[in-house]
């Protein structure tokens, strides 16, 4: 990462363990992560609930749609990342086939790649940050870092 956007990543960091609601801190990461994530254009963060899996923030119609595909059905990255507590890169929606129902659906959609990241870890995993992008292989390991550093920053929040 160049120093300008470990900067803004810092920055984001820095406001995201701030004050605020859990769904303040939601809304307000999938609001910062297209800019301090890179490839992240679609962004939603999906959170286990009583009734199953819930998108609780997106910053746009797509993520949304992404995110009910997969609750729909029960199969897809975020899925994953929210049940199973793995990070989860799909370099290529059209190549991919861990997900066919998923990415059947998904490759009809401005989408190539994604990257789902859970929130918490074992008995504490609450869900997930999911990232998609318009371009194939768009989440390199300074992608996921960066994830990283956001979901830490706020996870004494949700």
């Amino acid at each position: 990462m160049r120093t300008a956007e470990t900067i803004k990543l810092m920055q984001a960091a820095r406001e995201l363990s701030g004050g605020g609601s859990p769904q303040f801190v939601l809304e307000r990461m999938v609001q910062l992560a297209p800019d301090v994530i890179p490839g992240a254009e679609h962004v939603s963060v999906t959170v286990v609930g009583q009734a199953g899996l819930v998108t609780a923030a997106a910053n746009g119609a797509l993520a949304e749609q992404l995110d009910a595909a997969q609750y729909e059905l029960g199969e897809g990255p975020c899925v994953d990342a929210a049940r199973a507590g793995q990070v989860v890169v799909v370099a290529d929606v059209g190549v991919e086939r861990r997900w066919p129902g998923f990415t059947t659906r998904a490759a009809q959609q401005p989408v190539r790649s994604m990257l789902a990241l859970p929130l918490g870890t074992g008995d504490a995993l609450a869900g997930s940050l999911n990232l998609a992008s318009g371009a194939r292989q768009a989440f390199p390991s300074a992608s996921r870092a960066a994830g990283l550093v956001i979901l830490n920053s706020k996870k004494d929040k949700i």
